[in-house]
């Protein structure tokens, strides 16, 4: 047969499964051995147009097998139909530590009607070496270390390690994959000698973590880490006396610029929104309880210890990607003293942080408040001084080598937060205290604090159920503050800050250089677009022209669930003139330097959100309705449901309306989603209840309510108001005749 007479074929395949079940090492293979003139496009993320899937496990790892059925749950949600399954049991060299019976296999693959099952011997690789670069780090401190190994491919983290001229007991090993779902997890451990290790664009990147430094740092979303401190009664009152009354030590209010650095782009609002994310499910009902029986009983303060668990999660928030920098709780046998502790670096110097259940404001006394903290500052200075003198501590010298600064803080309740920062200065072979500067000024009574970082009174006077509710939707002052006071001890203890990355789906990185303006802040959300040289994007609104001259996206950062939610939605809705779509399939992605689980979508076009100067005229308030029920109608053909309209998710776009925001949109198919209530309450269908499945009309009832909201407010938002609204709207002259007749149709009014 001729070159001429073969035919190519174009055939896609997915491979999913767990991760180190053996898919890259099988792409591999086929990629270099396959000798017909067929193209093979193994694609372990996009299922649209694949019309086979190959669902991997390893028959020696249960879990993998364990996982399976969620991956075949994805395949029918996201695949074709018809596509063909195939079950593969794989790493059969590895059946003397078989933990998958084959019956087991057999009955999974009979009851899912899964075409056939199989199993695999661990694919081995060309048998010539060839050379392969590991790039890795250590404590992610820079410059990275490059190790050249010249052998088969693939290789195995017993490869690396021999290869390493280092004691290997001495760290643990992370690497960066980008084959394997979910892409949220970025970095990796992997402690199993045998296990391959992931081979991207020519490179392995791995990340070696000492564990004797990192041995008390808290783990990620772990809040209960406890660091074991021993109690010692003293004084702390007649310390500070001591030590800085009776001395004349220098002590006083100082602004913000001689305490703490200046924040870098986009790291507050990154860290506020994972604050957000994290406090969902914090319930707030034990301290609401403490609060209310103090009042009952009339006793003077609070007790310190219900309020540390929250205390704690402020602190991990303003720290959120900053490894170096850990918070941990103090673990005391006396339960009526427990603080927090910053476990700074690879010195495991730490850094002591002060909670108290109350604090004195100024008077005509003291008018700058610190005399009536001296308990909470003197037992800073114990800790402090304590520290320096019991340890060899490479701490932050000044001009002076014979003085240091160590920056404190003292957090009353979730309330407010000051900062201390103890000059201190070794004589006379000890450490002792030199100055003391605090930030910022105590308020006088009934003022709100700068530092505030939560309103108390939301929580006695609100029936708030979990911590989320009491935060406002942008970063409180103090929460700005605490977020400026890690970036003060990276700075000053010589540790690299997270750089804020995108990390694409195709593997580009792009990083975060300053050139960008956040146009929207949500509780679940951040919309940004990269500033234009010439012109930014708020004065291309200004212009009239919405930015589109200038803008060709926006990047939108969320919760990596909501995200992957809204990319799944786009490959299917996209196209339609009226529907907002993906810049490409590959513009999204994680963004790393801020905690786990937060990632991206870049979307087209620059707009403003529906408002009432875009319907000021009937002719454009029916244009416009029209558009978004055009745009309805085709999520509706495409088997979908927005679950959210508003105005917010309704763009003008060069005098065009698209609609936005698939992040909690539904297929029609997925009926436990649509049990459940999202979206804005105000606009939600009133023929809606949770519990009860979310309905296509239910989405032209929260758009209609979305228009008439602009010429006919509301402020009660319960079902039965909302169906009285549409009922007065039919009566209204100034409510166009389009609007109208939408409204008899789904409320089946003649």
């Amino acid at each position: 047969m001729t070159r001429e007479d073969v035919q190519d074929y174009f055939i896609k395949i997915i491979l999913i499964g767990d991760s180190g079940v053996g898919k890259s090492t099988l792409l591999s293979r086929f990629s270099r051995n396959s000798e017909n003139e067929v193209g093979f496009d193994f694609a372990t993320r996009y299922y649209r147009d694949a019309i086979d899937a190959l669902l991997i496990y390893d028959i020696s790892k249960r879990c993998t097998y364990a996982n399976i059925e969620r991956w075949f749950k994805e395949l029918r949600d996201h695949a074709d139909a018809n596509i063909i399954i195939m079950l593969i049991g794989n790493k059969s060299d590895l059946r003397h530590l078989r933990s998958v019976s084959n019956d087991e296999e057999k009955e999974f693959a009979e009851i899912y009607r899964i075409v056939s099952q199989r199993q695999l011997t661990t694919i081995s690789s060309s048998t010539s070496p060839i050379k392969i670069k590991i790039k890795y780090y250590i404590d992610d401190k820079e410059p990275a270390y490059l190790l050249e190994l010249c052998q088969t491919y693939p290789v195995k983290l017993k490869d690396f390690k021999t290869a390493l001229d280092r004691d290997c007991n001495k760290y643990k090993f992370f690497f960066m994959s980008l084959y394997d779902d979910p892409i949220g997890e970025v970095r990796r451990e992997i402690t199993d000698n045998e296990q391959l290790l992931p081979y991207y664009r020519g490179i392995i990147v791995a990340y070696l973590e000492s564990i004797q430094a990192n041995s008390l740092k808290r783990k990620q979303n772990t809040s209960d880490y406890t660091l074991s401190v021993p109690i010692e009664y003293i004084d702390e009152t007649k310390l500070w006396n001591e030590h800085v009354i009776n001395k004349n030590i220098q002590c006083k209010i100082v602004n913000n610029d001689d305490i703490l650095e200046q924040l870098r782009p986009l790291v507050l609002e990154l860290r506020w929104l994972k604050f957000h994310m994290d406090s969902t499910s914090i319930e707030l009902k034990q301290l609401k309880q403490m609060r209310k029986e103090r009042k009952q009983k009339k006793e003077k303060h609070d007790l310190e210890v219900p309020y540390h668990p929250y205390s704690l999660l402020f602190y991990q928030a303003a720290s959120a990607g900053q490894n170096s920098i850990s918070f941990l709780k103090e673990d005391f046998n006396d339960s009526t003293r427990e603080d927090i502790r910053c476990i700074v670096g690879d010195e495991l110097f730490v850094v002591p942080q002060e909670i108290k259940s109350h604090y004195h404001c100024r008077t005509d006394r003291n008018h700058e408040g610190i005399d009536g903290n001296c308990e909470a500052f003197g037992k800073l200075l114990k800790l402090v001084l304590k520290r320096l003198n019991e340890s060899n501590h490479k701490c932050s010298r000044l001009d002076n080598k014979d003085e240091t600064r160590i920056l404190c803080t003292f957090m009353s309740r979730i309330h407010c937060v000051w900062f201390i920062d103890f000059i201190c200065k070794f004589e006379n072979d000890e450490w002792n205290l030199s100055k003391c500067f605090v930030y910022p000024q105590f308020p006088v009574p009934d003022q709100v604090p700068i530092g505030e970082l939560c309103s108390l009174k939301l929580i006695d006077h609100n029936d708030y159920g979990a911590l989320e509710h009491l935060l406002p939707t942008l970063p409180t002052m103090g929460f700005k503050l605490l977020v400026q006071y890690i970036e003060t001890l990276c700075t000053r203890y010589n540790i690299k800050k997270c750089g804020i990355t995108f990390l694409y789906n195709n593997g580009i990185h792009k990083m975060i250089n300053g050139k960008i303006e956040i146009i929207e802040q949500t509780r679940k959300s951040i919309i940004l677009v990269e500033k234009d040289e010439d012109k930014k994007p708020s004065e291309a609104s200004a212009t009239g022209d919405n930015g589109q001259n200038s803008i060709g996206s926006i990047i939108k950062i969320s919760k990596y669930q909501l995200i992957r939610n809204e990319m799944n939605a786009h490959k299917i809705l996209d196209g339609h003139p009226h529907v907002r779509s993906m810049l490409n399939l590959e513009s999204w992605g994680v963004v790393t330097g801020c905690g786990a689980n937060i990632s991206f979508i870049e979307l087209s076009g620059f707009g403003i959100p529906l408002n009432s100067g875009h319907l000021t005229s009937n002719e454009n308030f029916e244009k416009y309705f029209t558009q978004t029920k055009l745009a309805i109608e085709h999520i509706h053909k495409q088997k979908y449901l927005h679950r959210d309209i508003k105005p917010t998710n309704i763009i003008i776009i060069n005098d065009n309306l698209t609609l936005n925001d698939f992040d909690v949109s539904c297929r029609m198919d997925d009926y436990e989603k649509r049990k459940i209530s999202v979206g804005a309450r105000k606009y939600s269908s009133p023929l809606h209840q949770n519990g009860s499945l979310y309905r296509e009309e239910d989405d032209y009832l929260s758009s209609l309510l979305t228009f008439i909201s602009f010429r006919y407010d509301y402020d009660d938002y319960s079902n039965e108001n909302k169906i009285k609204v549409l009922n007065d709207t039919l009566r209204r002259t100034f409510i166009p005749d389009t609007i109208k007749d939408e409204i008899r149709i789904i409320l089946n009014i003649k």
